[in-house]
């Protein structure tokens, strides 16, 4: 890779723009491997292309992350499920 000239600005900011997408990715694939509960609810982060980030419309929101929603509702449910049984046994004994 060249070095980029003091007055090119827009190499500069193409640099700019590939180091962005590529630590952001690294970012969201991190976020994933570390929590159980995205890698169940969560699909796996696609990376994306400089094309694609120069086409997006809002460039602050160019990392679109999928989600399972029903996994999380039934996950949700079962918790609530379960509280409310621990209250019962708790309360009245059951």
């Amino acid at each position: 890779m060249e070095l980029v000239e003091p007055g090119d600005v827009e190499r500069a900011n193409e640099f700019t723009n590939r180091v962005v997408l590529l630590l952001k990715h690294d970012w969201e694939r991190a976020k994933r491997e570390a929590s159980l509960w995205r890698q169940c609810c969560e699909e796996e982060p696609q990376r994306m292309t400089l094309p694609d980030l120069r086409a997006a419309r809002d460039p602050n929101d160019f990392y679109h992350i999928k989600r399972n929603g029903w996994l999380v509702l039934i996950t949700v449910v079962a918790i609530f499920a379960l509280l409310v049984g621990i209250v019962l046994i708790c309360r009245f004994g059951l």
